[in-house]
């Protein structure tokens, strides 16, 4: 019995010691429970933040710090890593969450770190944390619309809701946002700019969290008109001279059943064509635009990747920089030009003085060497390899014009190296009742003609009466094209 007391008494000491030390759980400083789990800490120091960035890391990322039960107020702030000591970025809010449009400019790295308030005080910054953000690859390209407006085209960016284009006048900068925020399609027109001038643009693209970079790829364009024949190279061969008409046999007999029948034509509209397929540097020159790739590039190479409304397009711009009347229209009265659309409203003025795709009669009868033609399969040969870049001699790519022997009147790669687009609508059954006199093609339909052959292709598709179709719309590194002009009375 004498050893009771101090029992109790020992037995009281533990009880006042578990007392004085036990964690008061309604303090959340004292709180080292495991019962908070995801976004909860269970102690200030062992506060964190995500980062949250798409995995492209296209757009700035958006912050969210862990959730400390107790915590009053939450900060982030954002340096350079390569200057720690300059903040770029302050912000508190009594959320952790609602960090947005944090610092995002391209080739810098930046450093996050965070830090709470909590028991009437901050607690220290967490670690730095790094983010960083890539190119969004917008292939952008620009075309004249005019002498005073430039059209920026770019391929859709994944997961941006919008886009903004941005100017400058020297390569340089600054640059500043034009127009609104592009929130469908992936154009922009700019207008009313001073003809004479070079403009240099840059391009971003935004989500929900923020903007992406401005994009590295600057795209220039010099806005003075100047044409001369020199400046593009560009020589033509009378083929029907003024005051002359032609007549000559049509397809052929042993051919494919839309070569067929062999049928006579006779041309009156005095033209001539240009000597080659019309060269990357003469199409660029026009059209301030590269869709050229692997299949042969330099200036003296065929420019290939152009559907049929590319090359009308050409023809037109190619009129007006030589003070020509445009041969090309969206409307059946001929008031509106035709400048720059996917559509089958495109109409032919006759009487226009511009340049043009030839009808298929018209590249037919060329190809055959006009009025010096000797019969030949090919068009200057009756051997494909004397004449044309085919499948069996071209490598798997283009060639450089006038590398092969020219035809009877000195035109040359009317066979092989890449399909030529003609104006006619194209239909199988054509020549069963095709006019005798000056035949443009069906009057509707759903694809243009096409002539020639390319590299890709053998050598029976290189012969003068060989035709195939192509949706106008459509391109290929084995199509292109050549011009008429107009030989005036």
């Amino acid at each position: 019995m004498r050893f009771i007391k101090p029992l109790l008494f020992i037995l009281l000491i533990v009880i006042i010691s578990c007392d004085i030390v036990k964690l008061d759980y309604n303090n959340p400083a004292d709180v080292y429970s495991s019962a908070y789990d995801g976004n909860y800490v269970s102690k200030p120091e062992e506060f964190n933040f995500n980062i949250n960035q798409d995995s492209d890391k296209l757009f700035p990322p958006t912050i969210t710090t862990h959730l400390v039960p107790g915590a009053s107020k939450y900060q982030v702030v954002v340096a350079m890593e390569s200057s720690q000591d300059t903040i770029l970025y302050t912000k508190e809010s009594d959320t952790n969450t609602g960090f947005t449009s944090l610092p995002h400019n391209l080739n810098i790295t930046y450093v996050v770190k965070a830090r709470i308030f909590i028991n009437s005080a901050w607690t220290n910054y967490t670690s730095w944390q790094k983010y960083s953000l890539a190119l969004p690859s917008f292939n952008i390209t620009t075309e004249n619309i005019d002498s005073t407006s430039i059209k920026i085209t770019w391929d859709s960016v994944t997961g941006a809701t919008g886009y903004r284009v941005y100017r400058s006048e020297t390569e340089t900068g600054p640059y500043t946002q034009i127009g609104a925020d592009i929130t469908t399609g992936t154009e922009y027109t700019d207008t009313g700019l001073t003809t004479g001038n070079t403009y240099y643009y840059k391009l971003s693209a935004f989500d929900g969290n923020g903007e992406s970079g401005l994009s590295e790829v600057v795209s220039k364009i010099a806005k003075e008109f100047s044409y001369s024949e020199s400046t593009l190279n560009m020589n033509f061969v009378t083929v029907l001279d003024s005051g002359n008409t032609a007549t000559f046999s049509m397809g052929s007999t042993s051919g494919y059943s839309d070569e067929t029948p062999l049928h006579s034509v006779t041309l009156t509209r005095p033209y001539k064509i240009s000597e080659t397929e019309i060269t990357q540097k003469q199409y660029k020159e026009v059209m301030y635009a590269e869709s050229w790739s692997s299949y042969g590039v330099g200036d003296n190479y065929p420019a290939y990747y152009v559907s049929w409304y590319e090359a009308a397009e050409f023809c037109n711009k190619l009129s007006k920089l030589d003070n020509l009347e445009p041969a090309y229209y969206s409307d059946s009265s001929y008031s509106t030009e035709y400048v720059s659309s996917k559509t089958n409203s495109i109409y032919w003025k006759k009487e226009s003085t511009g340049y043009r795709l030839p009808t298929e009669a018209e590249w037919e009868f060329a190809a055959r060497g006009g009025s010096k033609s000797n019969n030949y399969t090919y068009s200057g040969s009756n051997t494909a390899g004397d004449i044309a870049w085919y499948s069996s001699n071209s490598g798997s790519k283009t060639h450089e014009v006038k590398t092969k022997h020219a035809n009877e009147l000195d035109l040359y790669d009317m066979s092989g190296n890449v399909w030529e687009w003609c104006w006619d609508w194209y239909s199988s059954i054509y020549y069963s009742s095709s006019p005798s006199s000056d035949p443009e093609g069906s009057s509707t339909g759903f694809y243009r003609v096409m002539r020639g052959g390319g590299w890709y292709y053998d050598d029976s598709y290189t012969r003068v009466a060989d035709r195939i179709n192509g949706s106008p719309g459509d391109s290929s590194n084995n199509i292109g094209f050549r011009v008429v002009l107009p030989v005036q009375e």
